[in-house]
C-alpha cells in the first residue's frame, strides 16, 4: 500500500519501517487521521498524519528542516558548471544539493545560419527554421519570428518552427521570440540574429577582348562570387588570353596579386578605379561603378591566382 498522508478508510492499522531505519513503528486507526509512532528518542507519540508526514518527509507532508530523514533524489544529471565564489543561497543541505547541483537551466532558441549575401538585384526565397531546447524549462508559450523587428509568423510548437519568406529583394533581419516560465519569473527569450543581405559580386575571369566594361563584362566573366570584401582565388586556365578580376569600386584597391607559383605579379596588371558595369538576367538589374584589373598583356594562365585587398 502506498504511503501517505491522506486517511483511507480501507485501512485498519499498520506497522512499518522502512530500509535505514529512519521510520519509526507506527498505528494508524481505520477512518481516522491520529497516527501513533516512535519518535527518534523512542518516545510514544501521536499526531495528525499531515503533522508526522511533515516530520518524516513523506507523501505530501513535504520535507522539514527538523525532519529525521529529509529525501533528496541524488539519481539525475548535474547542471551546474564549475564555477569559484557562488553562494546559493540556502540553509539546508538538502536546498543546498539541489540549488548548487543542479540550479534551473534556461532554455534556448536557435535559427538557421546567421548572415546570408545574395546578388543585388536578384529576387530569393528566404528559409527560417529552428529549434527550441527545452533544458529545465516546463511552460512554453506562443512564439513567434520577428522581421525588422516586429511579428511576422507566429508558432505554437514547443520543439521547432519552420517558414519561408518568398521574392525576397532587399535586406532583411529575421530573429525568434517565444515566450517560457523562466522557473517562476515568465519573459521571452531571443534567438540570434538572421540577416540577409544584397550586394555587388566580385566578377573575374579571362577574355580574349581588351577593355570589357558594362554588360560585355558582367556576361564576359566565368566566376562570379557574391562575398562581402576579401581576399579572392580561383584557378584560370587559358591560351592568348587577358585575365580580369573586377569588383565594387567602394572596396579597397587590391595590394597583390599572386601567380600559381606565387610571384607577385601585381604590376603586370592594368588598373582602372571607375568602370561601369550593368548586370543581365536579374529580376532587377543594377547599374555600378566597378574597379578593374587587367593583365597587360595575353598570356597563358594555368593554375590558382590569388587576389588581395
Amino acid at each position: 500500500m502506498a504511503l501517505d498522508d491522506t486517511p483511507n478508510k480501507l485501512e485498519s492499522a499498520w506497522i512499518q519501517r522502512n530500509a535505514q531505519n529512519q521510520y519509526y513503528e507506527q498505528i494508524n486507526i481505520s477512518g481516522s487521521d491520529l497516527i501513533i509512532y516512535h519518535s527518534s528518542s523512542g518516545e510514544i507519540m501521536a499526531d495528525k498524519i499531515s503533522v508526522w508526514a511533515a516530520k518524516y518527509g513523506i507523501g505530501s507532508g513535504g520535507s522539514s528542516d527538523t525532519a529525521s530523514y529529509m529525501y533528496f533524489n541524488g539519481n539525475r544529471s548535474i547542471t551546474r558548471s564549475p564555477h569559484e565564489g557562488i553562494n546559493v543561497g540556502t540553509n539546508n543541505v538538502v536546498n543546498f544539493l539541489d540549488a548548487f547541483f543542479f540550479p534551473f537551466v534556461s532554455a534556448t532558441l536557435s535559427i538557421n545560419s546567421t548572415t546570408l549575401y545574395y546578388e543585388t538585384g536578384s529576387s530569393q526565397n528566404i528559409a527560417v527554421n529552428g529549434s527550441i531546447t527545452a533544458n529545465s524549462e516546463t511552460v512554453f508559450g506562443s512564439g513567434s519570428v520577428r522581421k525588422g523587428g516586429f511579428d511576422w509568423y507566429t508558432f505554437t510548437s514547443a520543439s521547432s518552427y519552420s517558414t519561408t519568406e518568398t521574392g525576397v529583394s532587399s535586406s532583411r533581419t529575421y530573429q525568434t521570440a517565444m515566450q517560457v516560465g523562466n522557473n517562476g519569473s515568465p519573459t521571452l527569450m531571443f534567438s540570434t540574429a538572421k540577416s540577409v543581405s544584397f550586394i555587388f559580386p566580385y566578377l573575374w575571369g579571362m577574355s580574349t577582348t581588351a577593355g570589357l566594361a558594362d554588360t560585355a563584362l558582367y556576361n564576359g566573366m566565368s566566376t562570379k562570387v557574391i562575398e562581402t570584401e576579401q581576399t579572392q582565388a580561383d584557378s584560370l586556365v587559358g591560351t592568348s588570353t587577358y585575365i580580369y578580376f573586377a569588383f565594387p569600386a567602394t572596396f579597397n584597391s587590391l595590394s597583390s596579386i599572386k601567380d600559381p607559383s606565387n610571384f607577385e605579379v601585381l604590376s603586370s596588371f592594368e588598373y582602372s578605379a571607375s568602370v561601369p558595369v550593368t548586370s543581365s538576367g536579374l529580376t532587377n538589374n543594377w547599374m555600378a561603378l566597378y574597379k578593374v584589373y587587367r593583365l597587360s598583356l595575353q598570356a597563358n594562365p594555368n593554375g590558382t591566382y590569388t587576389f588581395y585587398h
